[in-house]
């Protein structure tokens, strides 16, 4: 009989440690795939410009390097370009604000910005958490390599 009362408890024991064992805590949660818009959804600086033919990188000065995208998540943008006069100051073309809105073609992605002036598309060509790449048209193709501080 004693055998049968110290049989229950060790059954009873086991499964109340059974039963408090929690499965889903050793799963790992993924967090999901940001967006592109997500992605893109801060203040990129100028670092350098590239010539993407010869991947020759274009000296900047350190008032050049003031110039910066910045894109929030409402789709509003601003883009504010410095450049040195010929004193060497270095002044702002001003801020100037806008939208943006991404656009997808072939599998790849692009950024529209589109301010009083006109609008300006470029290809996004890399995107990552601290690196942004675009590719403009203009003067020649050139690609501006933005980072994220």
């Amino acid at each position: 009989m004693n055998h049968i009362k110290i049989i229950a408890l060790v059954i009873s024991i086991l499964t109340v440690f059974n039963c408090s064992k929690n499965d889903d805590n050793d799963s790992v949660a993924i967090p999901p795939e940001l967006t592109i818009q997500e992605k893109i959804a801060y203040r990129w600086n100028l670092y350098t410009v590239e010539d993407p033919e010869s991947g020759i990188q274009m000296p900047l000065t350190t008032c050049e390097k003031r110039t910066f995208y910045q894109f929030s998540l409402n789709g509003e943008a601003q883009v504010e370009l410095f450049n040195e006069d010929d004193l060497d100051n270095c002044i702002s073309d001003g801020l100037i604000n806008g939208t943006y809105q991404i656009i997808e073609r072939d599998g790849d992605y692009g950024v529209i910005i589109t301010v009083d002036s006109g609008e300006e598309t470029s290809k996004i060509i890399s995107l990552t958490d601290t690196e942004l790449i675009l590719e403009q048209q203009g003067f020649g193709i050139r690609h501006l390599i933005f980072t994220r501080l």
